[in-house]
């Protein structure tokens, strides 16, 4: 069971729900092989995004939204896409450092550009 509590913007956590789903899945017969709460793992994920940023899997991106979302719609490539590893790590860092502010930097998987699919098209991994 993995409750998402990194996104207080979007959805404030409701922390007194999480013990009641608990109980919920208790009476349906079910129980979790382990609880997590996503904010006690984000040193986890960082260590996942510095590794697939290493691979050359991912980029940090400063469109607006709706720049990206023109881009992605018409199956063309972020300008950013190609940055050089250290710069994608440099600016990974800072965005954990707070250095940027709500939205001006994300980290986006690298994925197939020309998707059927544009939701899938070089999705935001961290905001």
């Amino acid at each position: 069971m993995r409750f998402d509590d990194t996104d207080p913007e979007t959805k404030r956590p409701d922390l007194e729900a999480y013990d009641d789903i608990l109980e919920d899945l208790d009476y349906l017969g079910f129980e979790p092989d382990a609880t997590y709460k996503a904010s006690d793992r984000l040193e986890t994920y960082y260590d996942h995004a510095h590794e697939l940023i290493e691979l050359g899997g991912a980029y940090t991106c400063s469109c607006s939204g709706e720049a990206f979302s023109e881009l992605k719609n018409s199956g063309e490539a972020c300008p950013h896409r190609e940055k050089d590893t250290e710069t994608v790590l440099e600016e990974f860092e800072a965005m954990i450092d707070g250095e940027y502010e709500s939205g001006e930097m994300v980290l986006r998987v690298k994925t197939d550009i020309e998707h059927k699919n544009p939701a899938l098209r070089d999705w935001v991994a961290f905001r």
